[in-house]
């Protein structure tokens, strides 16, 4: 997906329409691809700002995946990319005594040749213990976290949306001392969410962890023999602040792979 301010993509149209007073209205039409905004919601916005009531000249919204397309005027479309571009911003980071950098990665499994760079060091560790045909990275996010509570959004290249709340605290007896629960959440729709996996760990700076596997038992790869998809969230840890400021998305120099196995 394109990082940065706003992936935006003008279309080659251009629609001429006569509105209800004569005039001549001029539409365009383009797709905006959002990084960090949820698209239902993004669209839900921007939507007072396209008339799709304007009487022989209607505007038009959909969307696909992490893309709005809109036909309206070209004025009105300059608006609507100045707010997405407002809203589709990362989280503020911010540098806390005794904060820990989360790198979280939601890894979808089956039916995937490829492997992109950013989780090789995983996925050679998950083919020793998973049969699945391959591994694609879907989504990630960098949390910066003091201890107490946070909770973060993970939204996947084809628009899915899935929450991560959780709690990080230094209570525990290792030196140092910490640990980590997770909820995991996926959305069936933008009102309707359900808990997918709840789990605690303690970890050491540096560490790699596999938080969880999700079987997704309605969702078969059409091209794939190996049977239904699976999402696996994979996280990485970092002792400050300047590992999410740093990273861009690089995998921590860690090797250790564990699986969440500790409660507190």
């Amino acid at each position: 997906m394109t990082r940065g301010w706003l992936g935006v993509a003008a279309l080659a149209a251009l629609a001429t329409a006569t509105g209800c007073s004569g005039d001549t209205v001029d539409l365009e039409v383009r797709t905006f691809e959002l990084e960090h905004v949820y698209v239902p919601n993004a669209a839900e916005i921007v939507s007072p700002y396209v008339y799709t009531d304007r009487e022989g000249a209607p505007g038009a919204i959909s969307t696909a995946g992490q893309k709005i397309t809109i036909r309206e005027t070209a004025d009105n479309l300059d608006r609507i990319a100045r707010l997405l571009a407002e809203m589709d911003r990362p989280p503020p980071v911010a540098k806390v005594a005794g904060s820990v950098g989360f790198h979280f990665q939601l890894i979808e499994a089956n039916g995937h040749a490829e492997t992109a760079p950013a989780i090789a060091d995983v996925v050679a560790e998950l083919r020793k213990v998973m049969r699945f045909g391959g591994y694609r990275l879907v989504g990630e996010a960098h949390v910066v976290a003091a201890p107490g509570s946070f909770g973060q959004s993970v939204i996947t290249h084809d628009g899915e949306l899935y929450d991560i709340e959780g709690t990080y605290g230094t209570d525990w007896s290792d030196d140092p001392p910490r640990w980590i629960r997770i909820v995991f959440r996926g959305h069936r729709s933008a009102r309707v969410h359900e808990t997918l996996f709840n789990t605690a760990v303690q970890f050491r700076p540096g560490q790699v962890l596999v938080l969880g596997t999700v079987a997704e038992v309605s969702s078969v790869d059409p091209i794939s023999s190996d049977g239904p998809q699976s999402r696996i969230l994979v996280m990485r840890t970092a002792a400050s602040a300047a590992y999410a400021i740093d990273a861009g998305g690089t995998a921590s120099a860690s090797s250790d792979l564990d699986a969440a196995n500790q409660s507190p």
